[in-house]
């Protein structure tokens, strides 16, 4: 149930694995600073052009080897060492390439943050206007790492060119490599070429929409049985669930290894104004892509839910696990790996 993991296709894996591996390939396709480089330039391509279909872009770079490196890469791009950028406090749902204190992007520049509401759990816009009149931001990033609502992009352009910064929209062939990075993953980027192939299917498009409902439906088991979901509800495929409301003193970090042990895989997670350190913290985040891959829908959510809050409610209790975890075993041998 991590909201950041999936199970991919075989076709991913086989492409993962191949003989790709083998190659190095400084550069970019038909630009390559080694020689040999005929097929990976076609696969490169391959991935580039299937990122710009799905994206209707103009231009994409499939070198990244993740997102906090793809983030490196658009701030080496449009800042320098130093300079302000302005973005979703980590504590608040941020990612920890946003301006944590030990990433690059908080060691190399000036972080500066916003928040969400304590009473609604969403982002306080206005709060975003005021701390980027006052800091003058060159650069204002949107999205997060446990922020489970919509973004309202309109305004974000509205304070950025207000103050006349950019919206994390503009990054360079060059920043990526070689800024960050010097050769690029072949056999992985091979493997991007054939996902985002069955991006491109309709299919595809159907299994997005069931993981949005079974998070909704997850969300709304949460809270039917009284837990406090940060925003409450969800618009993505993830859910931020603070446990202070019903089990006031359990943290993440016991809650996670209780139910990892019942082979129910979350992660601890701090929440908005969270009274707990990142290494214990007050909630878990937990996401529906992984599920919905296997062939879960909705029904099974309040029975997923209903699981974890058994664990939860006795979390010391080796009886309570062993129970749990027979039962979540003899439940998903009813769903192979990957199903969509």
């Amino acid at each position: 149930l991590i909201a950041s993991e999936n199970f991919v296709s075989d076709q991913v894996m086989q492409a993962m694995g191949s003989c790709l591996t083998n190659k190095y390939a400084e550069g970019y396709p038909g630009k390559r600073y080694y020689g040999g480089c005929e097929v990976v330039d076609q696969s490169e391509t391959i991935a580039i052009e299937r990122l710009k279909q799905i994206f209707n872009a103009e231009w994409a770079n499939v070198q990244p080897h993740s997102g906090a490196q793809a983030n490196a890469a658009v701030f080496l791009a449009v800042l320098n060492p130093g300079d302000t950028f302005l973005g979703l406090n980590l504590a608040h749902g941020g990612h920890l390439s946003h301006g944590s204190p030990v990433n690059s992007s908080g060691i190399l520049y000036r972080a500066t943050e916003y928040n969400v509401k304590e009473d609604t759990g969403r982002v306080d816009y206005d709060q975003m206007e005021e701390v980027a009149l006052r800091e003058k931001p060159k650069l204002i990033v949107g999205g997060g790492s446990a922020y489970s609502r919509e973004w309202d992009y309109k305004r974000m352009r509205e304070i950025a060119d207000k103050v006349g910064a950019l919206l994390m929209s503009q990054l360079l062939d060059s920043a990526v490599f070689p800024g960050i990075q010097g050769g690029p993953l072949e056999h992985v980027i091979a493997a991007k070429a054939v996902a985002f192939g069955e991006a491109l299917e309709p299919e595809y498009k159907t299994y997005q929409a069931q993981v949005k409902a079974n998070a909704a439906a997850m969300a709304k088991a949460f809270m039917d049985k009284g837990y406090k979901i940060i925003s409450d509800g969800t618009d993505n495929h993830s859910m931020l669930i603070d446990l202070r409301k019903k089990f006031p003193e359990l943290t993440g970090k016991v809650a996670e290894k209780a139910l990892v042990a019942a082979d129910i895989t979350v992660n601890k997670n701090m929440v908005p104004f969270d009274s707990r350190s990142a290494f214990q913290t007050s909630g878990i985040r937990v996401g529906t892509p992984a599920i919905t891959t296997r062939g879960a829908k909705e029904p099974l959510m309040a029975e997923i839910v209903e699981l974890i809050d058994t664990v939860l409610a006795a979390p010391e209790c080796d009886k309570t696990i062993t129970a749990v975890r027979e039962k979540v075993n003899s439940i998903m041998k009813e769903y192979p790996i990957f199903a969509w």
